[in-house]
């Protein structure tokens, strides 16, 4: 944490649309939350800066900040004191308009120019669509029977995770499939009549297949690394062998999973009468797939080259075309038993054990964590990843939706929501910190605590660290052991480019203050080799002007790859507190209090100095930082 010091001084909303569906949610306290009639997409909570909420802050003046929303004058009536609240509804995907004084929202958006041709108001202004769960939606694949009819979609979201939705006769969506429902491949309509089809791992595969002409699918659910819990079903190779599929080429991704899953489709399609042969792509990296070679400048006339030489899949020993189907068969059931609770008829307590234990599986490679006791994801916002944390049950509820189906009643069983009950059990259980714990996101290689230099994008345990780079961004080789010109032509850089221009001042020309500046800027590539708490860094200069701020700019710039956000100081320990809680939830590499005028005084501020490092198991600062998360979230 670093604090730059300024120079010494002498001196209740109301419905948005009323005829539009309205659905209860539990875990909003039995509020109507609104939903999306035509996508059921959802707003999450830190997306004031989306251009459609821009576009509408722009018609206003002195906007005033009002809880978690804003606080303008209304346009709609002569206004004196700021009446009309600006909020985003975190589940229906809107801009929620309320002004207190009576104005209803079709006047309001009549008043703001948001008006169609024949004079009536322009709903539209207020959707945001794309935005689901918090998310961004960056993709939706449509899952299409043999006749041609839409059963399902999935969404692709960005960070990268998946959901499922389905059709209602009413034009909604649901957020998630009916047990009974029938799960098909992927383009089942275009498959129909093909005597060769390719079958990659995902949709985004699948339709880059297409684009060069080949005929692909795959199953909606991925690759599991368990061979033994399949995704790709008996049922799947039935389609295929229906559908007059003579030969499969399975396209495996270049990691455990992708292996694994690349056998279990050749073995089920073999034990169906087709004929299967597995393609391992060379030169792929780690995770590495076929859109990635095409990618490369790899052609189609290079991949029928390396199947027509590749050998043809053998079933295996002793497991008859019968008992493997039967096996498949097995594993779905079992699946579909695991992944739909009646909330009437099943003990909660073994739900929320059930739905914690399904969590842990399926993270894999991790995409929920543990940061400070509190389960946490990783999120891109504004082209930045930050840590998004789980503190409340309505918090949960799109991971729910996703891991299983739902329902409620005894003798007329309906489709319901994930009960706050059970969300709230599973975000306090003491299972859930078998998830791995992450500590802060980096956007620069960093040093394990082992001394390895970590320079693969994504998760690394050692370190409980998430490395993040800018896209394009390339790190050179590193020496592990560099010559003494490389050492020089480093020191010259820092202390002869980077801060060559500050005037340290000090005994012995500054010497002491520069060696701090130095540590400044090697702390963050060097924080996990410290087994103990690391000071704070304080910038200060006796005159305005001097670059105190832009000396911590500089030297934190080639860690974060960007100038770090400011924050201003607090008036108070509590809200020093709140401050702090907010930033540190976001994980961030550091943290800049710029222009401080009064002296600090934070326990809060105190207590995270003195924890024990990220590194190691701490239960000072888990305890300092689940306190404060709760305390926030009443």
């Amino acid at each position: 944490m670093f604090i730059s010091e300024a120079p010494s001084s002498p001196t209740e909303k109301r419905p948005l649309i009323d005829d539009e569906p309205v659905r209860k949610n539990p875990v909003h306290d039995g509020e109507p939350v609104r939903k999306n009639s035509s996508t059921g997409d959802v707003m999450p909570s830190d997306r004031w800066q989306h251009p459609k909420v821009q576009v509408l802050l722009s018609r206003f003046h002195n906007i005033e900040p009002s809880g978690v929303g804003k606080k303008v004058i209304c346009p709609s009536h002569p206004d004196v004191v700021a009446s009309l609240t600006i909020d985003l509804d975190l589940v229906a995907g809107r801009i929620l308009l309320c002004c207190h004084a009576g104005c209803d929202t079709a006047t309001i958006l009549k008043a703001l120019g948001y008006t169609k041709e024949n004079g009536e108001p322009d709903w539209s202004a207020l959707f945001l669509h794309e935005l689901i769960g918090g998310r961004r939606c960056i993709a939706k694949y449509d899952y299409i029977d043999e006749h041609g009819r839409l059963l399902y979609q999935k969404l692709r979201f960005e960070p990268k995770t998946f959901s499922l939705r389905q059709p209602t006769p009413q034009g909604d969506w649901y957020p998630m499939l009916s047990p009974g429902l029938r799960r098909v491949v992927y383009h089942l309509d275009e498959i129909q009549g093909q005597p060769v089809v390719f079958i990659p791992e995902g949709e985004k595969d699948v339709d880059r297949l297409r684009s060069i002409g080949l005929i692909a699918t795959c199953n909606d659910s991925g690759a599991s690394k368990n061979s033994q819990r399949p995704k790709w079903m008996a049922a799947h190779s039935s389609q295929l062998k229906e559908a007059g599929v003579e030969s499969i080429v399975v396209l495996a991704d270049n990691d455990d999973a992708g292996r694994a899953h690349a056998a279990s489709v050749a073995q089920s399609c073999t034990a169906a009468g087709m004929q299967a042969k597995v393609i391992h792509l060379a030169g792929l990296t780690e995770h590495g797939d076929v859109s990635d070679w095409l990618d490369r400048g790899h052609t189609r006339h290079e991949l029928e080259t390396i199947v027509a030489a590749a050998p043809v899949v053998e079933c295996e020993a002793g497991a008859a075309p019968a008992t493997v189907a039967a096996q498949q068969q097995d594993d779905e059931d079992a699946e579909r038993r695991l992944r739909s609770f009646n909330v009437d008829q099943q003990q909660h307590s073994k739900i929320r054990d059930a739905v914690i234990q399904e969590i842990i599986e399926q993270n894999d490679p991790p995409s929920l964590y543990i940061n400070g006791g509190a389960l946490v994801e990783v999120r891109t916002v504004d082209d930045q990843c930050k840590l998004h944390p789980f503190l409340t049950p309505g918090d949960l509820i799109n991971v729910l939706y996703d891991l299983a189906y739902w329902w409620r009643g005894t003798k007329q069983v309906k489709a319901t929501e994930p009960p706050a009950g059970i969300a709230r059990a599973i975000l306090e259980h003491k299972n859930l910190q078998k998830l791995p714990a992450l500590n802060r996101i980096v956007e620069c290689p960093v040093f394990g605590p082992d001394g390895r230099f970590q320079t693969r994008p994504g998760y690394h345990p050692s370190s409980r660290t998430y490395y993040a780079p800018k896209p394009g961004f390339v790190v050179p080789d590193v020496p592990e052991s560099p010559s003494p010109a490389e050492i020089n032509r480093a020191k010259s850089l820092i202390l002869d480019d980077v801060f060559v221009d500050f005037p340290f001042d000090g005994p012995v020309n500054g010497q002491a203050e520069r060696a701090h500046a130095v540590a400044l800027m090697l702390l963050p590539f060097s924080r996990n080799l410290i087994n103990g708490p690391t000071p704070l860094h304080l910038s200060e200069a006796p005159t305005p002007g001097t670059g105190k701020t832009l000396l911590v700019e500089m030297a934190l710039y080639p860690a974060l790859g960007r100038l770090i956000q400011r924050a201003v100081e607090a008036t108070n320990s509590d809200e020093w507190r709140k401050k702090l809680f907010a930033i540190l939830l976001e994980g961030p590499a550091a943290i800049l209090i710029d222009n401080v005028q009064e002296h600090v005084k934070s326990g809060a501020l105190s207590a995270g100095l003195r924890a024990i490092p990220p590194t190691t198991e701490s239960s000072v600062s888990r305890r300092w930082r689940s306190q404060s998360i709760w305390r926030s979230g009443q």
